[in-house]
């Protein structure tokens, strides 16, 4: 029996083979992204980007927060011993 890989389909309707399909880790994201991924809301992310304490990076008009940021934000507020 030969061995089928399974097929699914993309967002535009064509046929892909999933075996086939490279994921990229994000770099970056969107404030909400941030927001949800340090339980907060939209309002402290705006303040901690405006108080320097989270790193944004502007693409065009687009602010997007770097993951490595996010955890190095956390990784800063983690009690020390």
């Amino acid at each position: 029996m030969e061995d089928v890989g399974v097929r699914t389909r993309d967002g535009l309707g064509a046929e892909v083979d999933e075996a086939s399909v490279v994921t990229v880790p994000r770099l970056l994201l969107t404030i909400p992204q941030a927001a949800e991924a340090l339980a907060v809301g939209r309002s402290t992310v705006y303040e901690l980007i405006a108080g320097g304490a989270l790193e944004v990076v502007h693409i065009g008009r687009c602010a997007r927060v770097p993951v490595d940021a996010v955890h190095a934000f956390v990784e800063g507020k983690r009690a020390r011993p």
